[in-house]
């Protein structure tokens, strides 16, 4: 007998797993339903428009690309998911091997190398619907997995382009984009999508290293190719959806990007407001424990879940508690203490409510969470955060754990010229490009440090470089803040201030 959706979500957490992948493993084509679609950026996402979505890791960009899949605002769509890393390295030894060349030429063709791999993948998807498409199918067209049909797609391209030219590299590529054959597929393809839209979207890298130039420009010619491509074809049902690391983006719009005020218009930055964290959690909670029946009356009938406030009075407070005592004996609201030790993202919201679940199931007093469930989850949850953030960025600072490290024993608020005092001890970490100021800049970068912009009694407000759009520059005469989410990692001792991070909306 098949599994039912229930046993699927009752097979997980509490709160559901950290990361899509596993959830789509276990939910498999059940995961739609257990899909939190009322965001802020779902919308958005699905407009013609946009083609460039940036996001930071936990912030939901697999599950959003998965979101196309099964979307209702366009009828009779495919969609197409391009997630494998292997594929940015073929596309650079693609397009390797020409010495002399500028930068913005390399672009230029590493641009034109993905846009023969997503007419490739279109025709593909299609070939079934017009012969002229089929005839368009030069590099195949069997199913399985796109990843390899991509690597297929990149040797029988560069068979073509060296048969035109061994030495010119672009000519080869031109020669494919406007051959007659190619040519009429497109149009054929065109055609079919104004009825049966194709959604393809590009999954961009974990990792990257930004002195690695090959990988950033492939990456940013994937920008490129992805504007134009969405500029003449999205509003005839083909769209180009590419995502990227919220952690690298600044560089490539900064010195990769060879022009981004045309390549990179109008992105959706995947920024979690707090009532949508609030709700998302609350969901999942309410399908796990609806599947266990052990739904407090409260939780039992209609929530109104697109009303925040119902969602809490109804899913997290007769669970949470709406107060609790914290470490320095002051009152806090559950959800803003739970949250502030986050950057905002699901997972890690899903990561620290499923310790406070664990710890409360240990003592057989799950669901209801006690505030020694709360405090003693967040503070296990908070470390492993802390670390994964900081391997978020290990690719950008190689040595960015034991920078960091150098922070240990401050208090939770600080003068700006302790940094001034600590930046040289992390001189020997660097590979090179040691200055006060790349300190500075790495420990906002990763949010691990903010500054104080209001205090009152015993609260703390401080902006964190996450919640803004734009760098966040720490000056030597600023107050600073360490974020909760690093307590643990630098052994931070209280001294009865809270930390409360500024939050990016009014809620």
């Amino acid at each position: 007998m098949a599994e039912s959706l229930t046993d699927r979500v009752m097979a997980g957490r509490p709160f559901g797993d950290a990361d899509c992948e596993t959830e789509i493993e276990r939910l498999q084509s059940d995961y739609s339903d257990y899909f939190f679609s009322e965001t802020a950026f779902n919308s958005p996402a699905l407009d013609p428009r946009t083609y460039l979505i940036v996001g930071r890791r936990g912030s939901g960009k697999t599950a959003l690309a998965h979101y196309f899949g099964f979307q209702n605002r366009l009828c009779d769509a495919s969609a197409i998911d391009v997630d494998e890393p292997e594929i940015f390295e073929h596309v650079m030894l693609a397009a390797s091997d020409r010495p002399g060349m500028s930068v913005a030429l390399h672009v230029n063709n590493v641009a034109a190398i993905w846009d023969v791999i997503l007419w490739s993948i279109v025709f593909r998807e299609l070939a079934d619907r017009h012969p002229a498409i089929a005839r368009g199918c030069w590099f195949g067209r069997e199913r399985g997995p796109v990843t390899k049909f991509v690597f297929t797609v990149l040797e029988g391209m560069i068979e073509k382009c060296l048969s035109v030219d061994a030495k010119d590299l672009a000519r080869g590529l031109r020669a494919i984009l406007h051959d007659p054959v190619f040519d009429a597929a497109k149009k054929a393809a065109l055609e079919v999508s104004a009825t049966h839209p194709v959604i393809v979207s590009v999954d961009s890298l974990e990792h990257y290293e930004i002195d690695n130039d090959e990988m950033m420009q492939a990456t940013a010619a994937l920008v490129q190719c992805a504007s134009k491509f969405n500029r003449r074809y999205a509003d005839k049902g083909i769209h180009v959806k590419v995502f990227l690391s919220g952690e690298v983006y600044p560089y490539l719009v900064e010195s990769v990007i060879t022009n981004p005020l045309k390549f990179a218009k109008d992105p959706v930055f995947l920024v979690w407001r707090t009532k949508d964290l609030m709700r998302l959690i609350c969901w999942r909670f309410h399908r796990f424990l609806q599947g266990a029946d052990l739904l407090h009356a409260e939780s039992r009938g209609n929530i109104q879940w697109r009303n925040p406030r119902d969602v809490r009075a109804k899913m997290w407070d007769p669970y949470f508690g709406r107060e609790l005592q914290n470490r320095a004996g002051l009152l806090e609201k559950t959800f803003p203490y739970v949250l502030r030790h986050t950057h905002l993202r699901p997972r890690q919201v899903i990561v620290l409510c499923n310790h406070i679940a664990e710890r409360a199931r240990r003592r057989e007093g799950f669901p209801t969470l006690e505030r020694d469930d709360i405090i003693g989850g967040v503070q296990t949850g908070e470390l492993e955060l802390a670390n994964e953030l900081i391997n978020s960025y290990s690719q950008v600072y190689p040595q960015a754990g034991r920078i960091v490290d150098a922070l240990r024993g401050l208090p939770p608020v600080f003068g700006g010229n302790q940094l001034d005092k600590i930046a040289p001890k992390t001189a020997s970490e660097w590979p090179g490009n040691y200055s006060p100021v790349n300190f500075r800049t790495l420990i906002a970068q990763l949010g691990v440090v903010g500054r104080v912009e209001s205090k009152k009694d015993h609260y703390v407000e401080a902006a964190f470089e996450y919640s803004v759009r734009d760098r966040l520059a720490l000056q030597s005469d600023d107050e600073c803040a360490i974020h909760p989410m690093f307590y643990q990692r630098l052994h931070v001792q209280s001294t009865g201030e809270i930390v409360y991070p500024i939050l990016n909306d009014d809620d």
